[in-house]
């Protein structure tokens, strides 16, 4: 028996499933029907991911290996807190060859592949393969941009030295690793079940969006509500709009965060009616979130880092145009021009002008709404299954 171990440390709050974690939730349950192995979830608390992993892996271990409690919950690097920070590393690398050891006790298996899948996770795993290098192959996912200076260096080599397979989520996020070029690193997009949304979301044949362009149309923000995402900026882009035609559309914000309790206070400065002009619907359950996003007429998607943009294959598997800023992967996944825009990050007036002519212009609107069904399926997830078979089957020795 071989065994697959998966790190995620899930510290995204209250609604710890971010895009990336939804990928991995379905990689694994495509990957158990193709590559026989025991597979393992490490988490560091129960939470909404723990409970959706029991679904999944055979098994299920909560292990405090993480060194924040929340999101953004960094210790400055400066030498003061070093050796603090030196300290935390240390039992979280601890805690995580416990974990490692454990599984390997107790299922003995030929091979193991260990697999970090967000941030945190990798580091801890990445700084202890530097302590304590031991045989497991191991692989991870680069699904983030890496962009802030000197830390991402260190990230960049770290990660390059210390994993068996580096798997890019787009040709984007590969760039700072390019140094890793070949069978050390692979570009594979995630991908999505295209016909699990559709069917959740009950629209599994394109049809024209239900919104009435004679009443008020959905624009829709969906992803966590945090810096990086921009609901801030995706606000102010509606409000400008609406100031411009008022009255005809409303901005249905789904997700949760830190920034939740800044965005309500924003919606009145910038004189959004709640109910009326802004809808906030924090975490919606996943087939609740998938038919209000079906019932959209436009996603608009600020972020100012996606390494792909899970979202916004959603979107345009379910028939809905899209708004994306210039950055990451995210060009990489609409057809600019035909399933939707692609604005440079700070174009706000640009935002402004393409909400604009999605919404007046039904014509295009439809146009882009069936060019997005049919685009959707290049990112099909088992277009993805089959790359990522062969990866796990080399690293497990088939």
């Amino acid at each position: 028996m071989n065994a697959v171990i998966v790190l995620d440390t899930g510290i995204h709050g209250d609604n710890p499933m971010g895009g990336g974690q939804w990928a991995r939730m379905e990689l694994i349950r495509h990957l158990k029907q193709r590559v026989p192995a025991y597979y393992c979830f490490v988490t560091y608390r129960e939470s909404i991911l723990a409970q959706l992993a029991r679904e999944i892996y055979d098994e299920v271990k909560i292990v405090d290996y993480t060194f924040v409690r929340q999101r953004r919950h960094h210790i400055p690097l400066d030498p003061r807190n070093l050796l603090s920070l030196v300290r935390l590393f240390s039992k979280a690398a601890a805690s995580l060859r416990g974990a490692i050891d454990a599984v390997q006790k107790s299922l003995r298996p030929r091979r193991m592949v260990i697999f970090p899948n967000e941030n945190y996770s990798r580091v801890v795993f990445a700084l202890n393969q530097l302590w304590h290098r031991n045989r497991h192959k191991s692989l991870t996912i680069i699904d983030n941009e890496f962009n802030r200076g000197n830390v991402d260096q260190l990230l960049v080599i770290l990660y390059g030295l210390t994993f068996s397979m580096l798997l890019a989520a787009s040709h984007a996020a590969s760039l700072p690793f390019k140094f890793f070029a070949g069978r050390h690193l692979q570009v594979i997009y995630p991908g999505v079940d295209v016909e699990s949304i559709r069917r959740q979301a009950h629209k599994t044949n394109w049809r024209p969006p239900s919104g009435d362009y004679s009443r008020k149309l959905s624009v829709m923000f969906s992803g966590l509500l945090v810096d990086i995402k921009r609901p801030d900026f995706a606000m102010e882009v509606f409000a400008r709009f609406l100031r411009q035609s008022p009255g005809t559309a409303t901005l249905h914000v789904c997700g949760d965060g830190v920034l939740a309790g800044p965005v309500r206070d924003l919606a009145r400065e910038l004189n959004l009616v709640e109910g009326e002009d802004i809808i906030f619907w924090g975490h919606l359950p996943r087939e609740v979130f998938l038919r209000q996003l079906s019932e959209a007429n436009i996603l608009i998607h600020p972020s100012v880092t996606e390494s792909f943009g899970r979202v916004v294959v959603e979107a345009q598997a379910l028939g809905v145009p899209v708004i994306v800023s210039r950055a990451g992967g995210l060009p990489e996944v609409i057809a600019d021009g035909q399933t939707g825009f692609v604005v440079e990050k700070d174009n706000m007036e640009g935002f402004v002008e393409k909400l604009r002519l999605l919404a007046m212009d039904k014509d295009l609107s439809l146009q882009m709404s069936r060019a997005a069904f049919a685009h959707a399926e290049r990112f099909d997830v088992k277009v993805a299954l089959a790359a990522y078979t062969r990866v796990f089957q080399e690293l497990l020795e088939f």
